[in-house]
């Protein structure tokens, strides 16, 4: 009996320090303070922010039967880019305007019927 005690005081012991454990581990995690935020170098890109970089190109309907407007421009390797922007252009979607804008690629599947391009999200649009 005296054995029976004794274990049963000793589980009960080794419950209550584990329950405290967990206790502090969680309340120490919750009341630490965040690192202080890094400052946005000019390279990220955010959509939020200007700080993407001002691409030119030119809207065209070439592709209007299968695709909705595009926007061609040349990629960062220089051969020619066709973007298709994921919002409407607005005032912008002439044939043969030449915009500044800029822009992020999306990885979203390409409208029903249209095999060229890349989706992106298109910001900022001036002439």
């Amino acid at each position: 009996m005296k054995k029976i005690l004794t274990l049963a005081i000793g589980i009960m012991l080794i419950g209550g320090a584990v329950a405290c454990k967990r206790n502090k581990s969680v309340t120490g995690t919750a009341d630490a303070t965040p690192p202080p935020a890094t400052p946005v170098a000019a390279s990220t890109v955010t959509m939020q922010d200007t700080t993407l970089p001002i691409a030119t190109g030119t809207v065209s309907h070439k592709y209007k039967g299968s695709c909705r407007s595009v926007i061609v421009t040349t990629g960062e390797d220089g051969a020619e880019l066709i973007l298709i922007p994921k919002d409407d252009l607005g005032a912008f979607d002439a044939e043969g305007k030449k915009i500044k804008f800029n822009y992020q690629l999306l990885r979203m599947p390409l409208p029903e019927g249209c095999t060229v391009g890349k989706m992106a999200a298109v910001t900022n649009i001036s002439e």
